[in-house]
């Protein structure tokens, strides 16, 4: 019913405000749910007498929750369709993050922060894929950088206000951060049960910029595609995903630690410079996704993926702090953008109808990289004491992604933009 009024007396497209109820999404399933962890993990791990070891484990788990909904979004779609699965995801993470709050040890917090991932994964790849509905080609790139931004103003928001939060509370502060999580995920979960609808047809709307009869978009990839174009694409797109989710969460879950465990940066100070790369963040999807819709999503990933190789090659061999500092801003202003441009290159690629099916089958790579990475970082700070060796890595990973990047092959519907040259190449 508010979803129809508003479509009504709207005077812009109800299309964007399916894209900002995506980032209220984003804010809770992924960038509360997930990033809080980097800024809560030291005073919990404090708390708790965690290693480095098991604070990643701790991470992991919530991406291997995240892996599992994976295999399970596709069928879910089918059954109950996109916002009822949304919704489901954001009650079930304002559920176990209430859990988290209560945790008095290292095993209970995996399993409980394993279905915390669940419930990002149920609430993410529903969200993005819906955009692919709303959106036709030429601006799914810019409704897909609104989305992500999200995790920009969770990343600002726990960077203020858990020091905030643990200075008043002492020791029980990251007790009180995960419990503020659960309530600001339920409510988002309502306003996306009032809002959200799975298709702009619901409300007897077009797809923002369709200038069709009947609403529909093409789909540049029919079912009829010969399986090995299709799959040898998917894989390719995967590879590149996964170096995205081997990487961007080991930098995110661990650079607080290492500001205040190797740099001597009070919590304060450290919750400044994490405020700040969600500042920049707020550019990522906004500026990277908007460029894909014109320069191609190969071109963005490229540049991307650049950028980030800087970042994490910059924070290995740190040792005063500009080289610090612009290794935060530069993982700052790229952060968000790869989710954003895969996102729209699935709709490019699959066609709204398959954009889930394909998201979720490329999300399976992401999702196994967030698994090994943080996991993978906390053993070896534990060995050599330091984090510098995981970015490194990071970096080496990250440059093999521009590489892989470079091999994709075009879509063979040209209308899309991904090429970066006028052959596609």
């Amino acid at each position: 019913m508010i979803a129809s009024r508003l479509a009504q007396k709207l005077p812009f497209h109800f299309g964007w405000i399916i894209a900002i109820t995506a980032s209220a999404v984003i804010f809770a399933c992924l960038g509360m749910a997930r990033f809080g962890l980097g800024m809560l993990l030291p005073s919990m791990g404090d708390d708790l007498s965690l290693s480095y070891s098991q604070m990643g484990y701790i991470s992991s788990g919530n991406f291997a929750g995240y892996l599992l909904s994976v295999a399970l979004v596709p069928y879910s779609l089918k059954i109950f369709g996109a916002r009822k699965v949304i919704v489901f995801g954001l009650f079930l993470i304002a559920t176990t993050t209430v859990a988290m709050s209560q945790m008095q040890g290292f095993p209970a917090a995996v399993i409980v922060y394993l279905f915390t991932g669940m419930g990002s994964g149920f609430a993410n790849i529903p969200v993005m894929a819906l955009l692919s509905h709303w959106f036709s080609s030429q601006y799914r790139g810019r409704a897909a950088g609104i989305a992500v931004v999200g995790s920009s103003f969770a990343i600002m928001a726990s960077g203020l206000s858990v020091p905030e939060i643990n200075q008043n509370f002492g020791a029980s502060g990251w007790r009180i951060g995960w419990g503020s999580i659960g309530g600001l995920s339920a409510f988002i979960a309502l306003l996306c049960w009032l809002i959200l609808r799975d298709s702009p047809k619901d409300l007897g709307l077009q797809a923002v910029g369709e200038k069709g009869t009947n609403g529909t978009i093409k789909e540049p990839l029919s079912d009829t595609s010969p399986p090995k174009l299709l799959n040898g694409l998917m894989l390719n797109i995967g590879v590149i995903y996964f170096a995205f989710g081997a990487t961007y969460m080991t930098y995110g879950t661990f650079i607080i630690t290492t500001l205040i465990n190797e740099f001597g940066y009070s919590e304060n100070v450290a919750g400044g410079l994490w405020f700040w790369i969600g500042f920049l963040s707020l550019f990522s999807g906004l500026i990277f996704g908007p460029l894909s819709d014109k320069l191609g999503r190969k071109a963005t990933i490229i540049i991307v993926y650049t950028i980030q190789t800087g970042a994490y090659g910059l924070a290995a061999v740190a040792s005063s702090g500009w080289v610090l500092y612009l290794s935060l801003g530069l993982y700052g202003i790229a952060v968000f953008s790869v989710p954003a441009v895969i996102s729209a290159m699935m709709g490019d690629y699959l066609g709204p109808k398959r954009a889930a099916a394909g998201l979720s089958f490329v999300t399976f790579f992401f999702a196994a990289g967030q698994v090994i990475g943080p996991a993978s970082a906390g053993m070896t700070a534990d060995i050599f004491g330091s984090f510098t060796p995981a970015y490194g890595f990071s970096a080496l990973v990250t440059a093999l992604a521009v590489v892989a990047t470079i091999m994709l092959k075009p879509p063979p519907d040209s209308d899309a933009p991904h090429n970066l040259d006028g052959n596609g190449v």
